[in-house]
């Protein structure tokens, strides 16, 4: 019975320590050279039971999924891809192949160290707008760092011809909300199971089309789409409800057009992390008797330690303001004769 109540509580602990993982960029898809196959359905698959409510800790166990299909992502140098040029930030393309019809699509991204995923937009086709979606402002979809709890939104816009009307402009504004929702383990096909974040983004495009009289509204439409982020796999899993016209799919929404899941990669796990990289650009701001402390989130680290000295050099005795998980930190000097010098550390 002893053994029994200590597996139970070391189950216990291993699966609230899941609130605590962090994906960085370092797990994500964003070489030339790695691929990933999934399992993949769509079409109607119900999925209300799988998809679970936001917290956690949760279970999501894709393994008796009734897969239908297959999908292929390879990335490529832009050299490789002649659409490519259309995107010339991009510094790697994401090649997307459905195995049964043979369809491709593509995503244009550079991957910013410390900033995250910028993506230039993409080509797709199949629908009613033209395939190239270039945006007129890059968007950081997934940030180099993501925890539980975090929110994020982006928006940008791309020229969207329908194709009914070739000779009239139109516009669609896209807008991306995206929410570290739920965390827990994913039982993938053919990988195993592993910790997990969750992340729950409604999609939102506002399209505009001149038919000769000024531009006039053509219509909002809302999807969601689960992802499923897991350490050394990136996007593990995702999960995309259909469009509706009007109004957001509900976070539990009964029918999908796409759900795919990993089963294999040549990625390999990432090192461990047990370092973590210092700051490199803190930054000092002054307005009205606050310091404004800014720096760029360093590779490897959860949180920071912010000190001040009042003499520099390698005597200097150092006090802790505080500590923060963000990369920015504000100060209210005691006194306005003092003078104050600061650091910013990096911490496990």
């Amino acid at each position: 019975m002893k053994k029994l109540w200590a597996s139970a509580i070391m189950m216990a602990c291993a699966m609230s320590l899941s609130a605590q993982v962090i994906i960085t960029d370092r797990d994500m898809f964003n070489e030339p050279g790695l691929y990933w196959r999934g399992y993949a359905t769509g079409g109607g698959y119900q999925v209300s039971g799988l998809i679970g409510d936001p917290g956690g800790p949760h279970l999501w166990d894709f393994t008796n999924v009734q897969w239908t299909n297959e999908f292929r992502f390879d990335y490529l140098d832009p050299s490789e891809v002649d659409h490519a040029v259309s995107f010339p930030g991009a510094t790697v393309v994401e090649r997307k192949t459905d195995m049964a019809s043979g369809r491709q699509d593509f995503l244009f991204f550079e991957q910013v160290p410390s900033v995250g995923r910028k993506n230039y937009g993409v080509y797709t086709e199949g629908s009613l707008l033209t395939p190239e979606w270039v945006f007129s402002v890059p968007t950081i979809d997934f940030p180099a760092q993501i925890r539980f709890g975090d929110s994020w939104t982006t928006a940008t816009v791309f020229p969207a011809l329908f194709q009914p009307f070739p000779d009239f402009p139109a516009t669609c504004e896209l807008i991306e909300r995206f929410e570290v929702d739920a965390y827990g383990l994913i039982d993938l096909p053919g990988v195993g199971f592993g910790d997990t974040l969750r992340v729950n983004c409604l999609t939102e495009y506002n399209y505009e089309i001149d038919l000769g009289e000024g531009p006039q509204s053509a219509g909002t439409f809302f999807s969601r789409t689960y992802y499923f982020l897991r350490p050394s796999l990136g996007i593990a899993a995702q999960i995309t409800s259909g469009l509706n016209e009007g109004s957001p799919p509900s976070n539990n929404f009964f029918d999908v057009t796409e759900f795919v899941a990993l089963f294999e990669t040549n990625k390999e796990p990432a090192a461990p992390c047990d370092v973590p990289f210092p700051v490199t650009d803190l930054r000092l701001s002054f307005s009205t008797g606050t310091a404004l402390l800014k720096w760029t989130l360093a590779e490897c680290a959860n949180s920071y330690r912010v000190e001040y000295a009042t003499q520099p050099g390698p005597n200097a005795v150092w006090t802790e303001l505080g500590v923060t998980t963000g990369n920015f930190y504000q100060d209210k000097p005691g006194s306005a004769v003092e003078s104050r010098f600061y650091r910013v550390i990096s911490l496990p």
